[in-house]
């Protein structure tokens, strides 16, 4: 399990930082992108397919989860990199895009998501996925000349079943904004020996590969991904086997990671019932039964007390103070 628990290695990085009181997110991020310079391309590679993922042990807008998903930026400004692209993440967060990437010239304003495992939905909301209107305005930022478009990347685990209007927006030629979970750059960069790094800028040609929007949500899925798959052999010199065969190893990958933060977090839980056994164990039985009574009023009431707290904070009127 020590090896598997390797997986796990972005969650770790940030707890060493946080147990050293070092929380400079900034700090953080340059001496990460140091680390991941040191690692070979295979090692990088089998990293990047499992990136994205947020602990579920973090709080909601926690530090830890701020500095994460920090990590999960330069994770994709280091692909830009070792693909041979001038690349920079950016530190600016109100109304910037999180990385910038160059090729030949021309810029890729890229949104890099990370989503929970444990979130509620199967797959996020699209909104929270992509707004045209930003990459729009990231991409007006720069000369006419000097714009390819927007690139979001995201863990695979949280797409879309059938359709969305995520593929129709992704479809959209007048924004060419190209969508790649973080297992298909792991492919290209797997193969970038095999290709001119450069051709990549096909993926952007929109007037080509989508030249009408794909708006029927019960097949846009699929349609976008016969598309996209279809250019992306052509342009890496690689077959479809070639690609099916990474990402099932990717896949295979994923859920193992996904296993070792089930095992994780079933771990937490066992080490609470031990801490809340001891606890019990040192109580007298009057206490005892103190605390298994307030647990049952406690559970029979909270609708009613969230209903009295409702009224207070919404509909009963404040008297004003005397002047």
């Amino acid at each position: 399990m020590g090896k598997q628990m390797e997986l796990l290695f972005m969650m770790n990085y940030v707890d060493t930082y946080f147990n050293n009181s070092i929380k400079n997110s900034d700090e953080i991020a340059k001496n990460f992108c140091d680390y991941l310079c040191t690692l070979s391309n295979e090692d990088f590679i089998d990293k990047l397919i499992i990136t994205g993922y947020i602990p579920d042990i973090y709080e909601n807008d926690s530090s830890q989860e701020t500095i994460f998903t920090k990590l999960v930026e330069v994770m994709t400004y280091e692909w830009a990199r070792r693909m041979g692209f001038k690349s920079e993440y950016v530190k600016q967060k109100a109304s910037y895009q999180d990385v910038n990437i160059e090729i030949c010239g021309k810029t890729i304003v890229c949104d890099s998501k990370s989503f929970r495992l444990g979130r509620s939905q199967a797959a996020p909301n699209v909104k929270d996925f992509l707004k045209l209107a930003d990459i729009s305005k990231w991409l007006e930022r720069y000369p006419k000349n000097q714009r390819l478009g927007g690139l979001v990347v995201y863990p695979c685990k949280h797409e879309w079943t059938k359709g969305s209007d995520a593929y129709q927006y992704c479809s959209n030629k007048n924004i060419p904004t190209v969508m790649l979970p973080y297992k298909y750059l792991a492919f290209l960069l797997k193969n970038v020996d095999k290709y001119n790094s450069n051709d990549l800028a096909y993926l952007w040609n929109y007037n080509k590969i989508f030249p009408k929007v794909l708006k029927n949500k019960n097949t846009n899925k699929n349609e976008y991904w016969q598309k996209m798959n279809s250019e992306i052999i052509k342009i890496t010199n690689t077959t479809k086997t070639d690609l099916e065969s990474f990402l099932n190893y990717s896949n295979r990958l994923i859920n193992n990671y996904i296993n070792i933060n089930i095992f994780y977090l079933e771990n937490i839980i066992d080490t609470i019932k031990i801490q809340k056994k001891k606890q019990l164990d040192e109580y007298d039985k009057e206490k005892l039964e103190q605390l298994l009574l307030d647990l049952m009023i406690k559970e029979n009431t909270k609708g009613i007390e969230q209903s009295i707290n409702n009224i207070n904070k919404f509909r009963v009127e404040k008297e004003k103070a005397d002047e």
